[in-house]
């Protein structure tokens, strides 16, 4: 988890745009990880 990208990002953008942000990474993590590894 990259903490300091997503405190960076939530600093900057709406709380909403960082929930959306938030979201987005992890359901790419969950299905690109798991796929390459």
């Amino acid at each position: 988890m990259r903490a300091g990208s997503i405190a960076a990002v939530s600093a900057v953008t709406e709380p909403r745009d960082a929930d959306r942000l938030l979201l987005l990474e992890v359901r790419a993590r969950r299905g690109v990880i798991p796929a390459r590894f």
